[in-house]
């Protein structure tokens, strides 16, 4: 938990298939703030995916987390 509120703002691509969220927030060693992006990502009705990246000082982006979800049922 952290008292830092999250404002995402976002949209989805041409695809129909990608929702791209954008917001600013405490880099993860706790000193400054960083640009951060999730992407949800539809595959089929069964399976989506959500990736989250995180924009260096120098403009680069690194990914730092990918889920994949399935129905089970």
């Amino acid at each position: 938990m952290m008292s830092y509120l999250w404002l995402y703002q976002g949209h989805v691509d041409e695809s129909g298939k990608r929702l791209v969220l954008d917001v600013r927030g405490p880099k993860m060693s706790g000193e400054g703030m960083a640009n951060y992006q999730d992407i949800f990502e539809i595959v089929d009705r069964d399976h989506w995916i959500l990736r989250s990246n995180i924009q260096d000082d120098d403009g680069v982006w690194t990914q730092f987390m990918e889920g994949h979800h399935h129905r089970v049922a």
